[in-house]
């Protein structure tokens, strides 16, 4: 059995590899034959011996190599001058040895390595589930944690947390723990998920107001790629802006720091330690020019003057340069 596992979804290619593992092994006998080679310290000598390694007290030896290929195709001489090599190691492989070739990335059909490769072994792509994807993804992982969940609760992970799957899993982990054989409720995933999404947001914002365009512009294509909408990240900022307005009034009426979570509405000591800071940076002035400009730029997108992946990133750099 050999493959290519490939695709950026790394949460779910670490548990196909565990699946493939434990298909192989059984009673202790992984450790001794086991191999697990990164790219930067490939040697063909080495591999080749490795591959020919006959298995210890077991039926099968596991030979995984890590993003081998990916680089290979990205045309580095270093590595592209060995393929030739590689095939052969695959063409004398013996039955006992499985060779696994892991890659973050989604390899190209067209590429040179699966061109050259592809008809010694099975190709197996792991994409990253996104948009209505990711529901169905995170019930199948609570049925595999013997847990239960709601579908709005499902809903509300996936808003806070985009597809970042092995924060997800985690986060699973500690809500069906908290929750025990009781459905995890939307409640439940407020109470203990809902600090993450706020750590993305703020850090977001927090480049925006600093005038860091770069930064903030890929803070908020991390945030569309995790699954949010454009018209999502234009409500956060609005939010986030007028949440610095209010504080900043609130502020002059010597409201006690303690006191102004509950006047703003906002529970999380998280957020309002947060929003304390940013509201000493910037005053009302610039919050409220900002605010005048976020509103016209969402006018402009929902009435269909701008495209909208046009206007979000038009916002961050105007807001980035006027904040």
């Amino acid at each position: 059995m050999n493959k290519i596992i490939h695709g950026e979804n790394e949460f779910d290619i670490s548990i196909r590899i565990d699946d493939i593992k434990d298909s192989l092994f059984s009673n202790g006998d992984l450790d001794t034959n086991l191999s697990v080679i990164d790219y930067s310290s490939i040697e063909i000598p080495y591999l080749t011996s490795v591959v020919s390694t006959v298995p210890f007290l077991s039926e099968n030896r596991l030979v995984i190599i890590q993003n081998l290929l990916s680089n290979i195709d990205s045309g580095e001489k270093k590595y592209s001058e060995i393929l030739d090599d590689i095939e052969n190691i695959l063409q004398n492989c013996p039955p006992t040895t499985n060779i696994i070739f892991v890659e973050n990335k989604s390899l190209k059909g067209s590429g040179k390595s699966i061109k050259k490769i592809s008809s010694y072994l099975e190709i197996e792509e792991i994409k990253l589930p996104r948009g209505r994807e990711l529901n169905p993804w995170i019930k199948n992982r609570v049925e595999i944690l013997d847990g239960k969940i709601s579908s709005y609760a499902i809903s509300r992970i996936a808003y806070i947390l985009g597809n970042n799957l092995r924060l997800i899993d985690q986060e699973l982990k500690k809500l069906i723990l908290y929750c025990g054989e009781n459905t995890i409720e939307v409640s439940d995933v407020d109470l203990l998920v809902s600090e993450a999404r706020e750590g993305n947001i703020f850090a977001a914002i927090d480049a925006l107001l600093q005038q860091k365009s770069a930064i903030a512009l890929k803070s908020f294509h991390k945030l569309l790629n995790d699954g949010a909408t454009v018209s999502s990240i234009i409500n956060m900022i609005h939010r986030q802006i007028r949440l610095l307005i209010l504080i900043n009034e609130i502020k002059k009426s010597e409201v006690k720091p303690s006191d102004i979570g509950k006047r703003i509405g906002i529970n999380s000591n998280f957020a309002i330690e947060k929003l304390m800071q940013q509201s000493k940076l910037y005053n009302l002035n610039q919050l409220v020019i900002i605010l005048r400009k976020l509103v016209q730029m969402d006018l402009e997108i929902k009435t269909g003057k701008i495209d909208e992946n046009i206007g979000i990133e038009i916002i961050i750099s105007e807001l980035s340069q006027n904040a």
